[in-house]
């Protein structure tokens, strides 16, 4: 009885937690470096909060925060649409938030 009840649980989740699209962080991450300013930018993808020592290894950051959105998203219950709740911590609200409003303009059409 105390295998089966875990076991439960694991199997449940896998049809409870969709499992990100194949492709969709590559995709997102390559949304992401165009709204942030693609090659003519500084900051590639945007990514201030950790040194990275080019543009590989910004993608690489920002696919990894992609997928733990994703992961964080799908603990919280989906409340809203993933581009918005990945958007208010790639680019906080109470940062800026005329830069967020335009900023999840642009993601959630790109991502269409």
């Amino acid at each position: 009885m105390k295998i089966i009840t875990p076991l439960l649980l694991f199997l449940s989740c896998q049809f409870l937690c969709a499992a990100m699209p194949q492709g969709y962080a590559e995709r997102m991450a390559d949304c992401v470096f165009k709204i942030e300013g693609g090659s003519k930018t500084r900051w590639p993808y945007g990514v201030k909060s950790v040194k990275v020592s080019g543009e590989a290894e910004a993608r690489r950051v920002t696919i990894n925060s992609i997928n733990n959105g994703w992961k964080r998203w799908e603990a919280a219950g989906k409340p809203e649409p993933f581009t918005i709740h990945f958007a208010r911590r790639w680019c906080p609200p109470s940062a800026d938030p005329v830069g967020f409003r335009n900023w999840t303009n642009n993601i959630t059409k790109m991502m269409k």
